[in-house]
Order: C-alpha cells, then structure tokens, then sequence
C-alpha cells in the first residue's frame, strides 16, 4: 500500500517599489532672542526612493498563527534647491541641499484568521539606518551688515530603532477589504505612533 505526502509551498516573493515627489516649501526661520525678527524664504524639493523587499510568506507557523519574515533595502535620495531668504533680522542664503538615506529594515509578521472575512497581524520590526547625518547646510547669513558664512555637518541620525505595530484585515468583497494598522516606534526616524486607514481594490 503507498504512502502519500503532501507538499507545502512557502512562496518568497520579491517587489520592488519607486517613488518620485515634488515640492514647493515655504520656510520661515528665526531666533529664540528677544527682538528678533523672522526671516522667509521659498525653494523647491524633489525626492526619489527605490525599495526593493524579500518577503517569505508564511514560513513557519506557531499554532494557528502563520509568521512571514521579510527583508527591505531603500535608497532615499532628497535634493532642496537654494534659496534667498527676505527679512528678519538675520536673513540668509542657503546654498543646494542634496541628501542620500539607506535604511534596512527586517522583520515578522503574524498572521491569524479570526473569521472568514477578518484577519489578524501583527508586526514587529528593527531598522539599521546606514547615513549617519542629515545633508550638509552650507549658507551665507547676513547679520547687522556683517556675513557669516556657514559650513555645518547635518544633524545626527538614529542608527537603529524597532517598531511594533497590529492590523485588522476585513474582506468586504472578493475583489476589495478594507484595513486598519497601528504603529508604536522606539526614539528612532519613524514617528513614535502612527495609524492608517485604506481601502483596496483589485482590478
């Protein structure tokens, strides 16, 4: 008599996501001096990323909770164009701003099927941010008609920081769901808590 044996698949897929964005700023800068005013000033922003991401779906189960883990690399390159600033006591020329951040981020998700329509996950990931400071400034500041040049190092960045995060999957329709997700992040680049709300649709 033969033996059968079912094979299970864990599927790996691979994605990868760019994203292109522009922006006009309007800045206003001052000094926390009694008497002071504030100076203002306009530029432009344009910023690109690319994300590529390696997730293992439902590679090992702990009970009924299926764990996926996944790995993400992205490139965040910002570039702020230069600016006149008019007014105040102190205005300022600042010179172009240009800017790459590499962050990897991994972790697990879980994942339970409440009901037939409702699922639950949740998250837990770390993130290892590779650039250790912020874009350079570079500025001219004219000051009760002296100029003070300016050449400073960008702030410090957080180098690691971890997030946890739950979500409620609904399924609405075959073709549409709707979810919630919220985050909690330790002092890190991501906010300290954030939320979400969307609603998807396939075509």
């Amino acid at each position: 008599m033969g033996e059968s044996q079912k094979r299970t698949h864990h599927p790996i897929l691979v994605s990868v996501l760019g994203t292109y964005g522009q922006w006009d700023a309007d800045l206003t800068r001052g000094y926390a001096v009694t008497g002071t005013k504030r100076s203002k000033g306009e530029t432009d922003v344009d910023a690109y990323s690319i994300r590529a991401r390696v997730d293992w779906q439902d590679a090992f189960h702990v009970g009924p909770v299926g764990v996926s883990p996944r790995l993400a690399y992205t490139i965040m390159h910002t570039e702020i164009d230069g600016y006149q600033e008019d007014g105040g006591s102190a205005p300022a020329n600042f010179k172009d701003q240009t800017h790459m951040a590499k962050e990897m981020r991994y972790g697990l998700t879980g994942k339970y099927k409440l009901t037939d329509k409702t699922t639950l996950l949740g998250h837990a990931e770390g993130v290892h941010r590779f650039d250790t400071h912020a874009a350079r400034i570079k500025a001219n500041i004219n000051a009760l008609g002296y100029h003070i040049g300016v050449n400073q190092e960008g702030s410090a960045v957080s180098q690691n920081w971890g997030r946890l995060g739950g979500e409620v999957d609904y399924q609405l329709t075959t073709d549409s769901r709707i979810s919630f997700s919220t985050f909690v992040a330790s002092a890190g680049e991501d906010a300290d808590v954030s939320g979400s709300l969307s609603w998807q649709v396939a075509f």
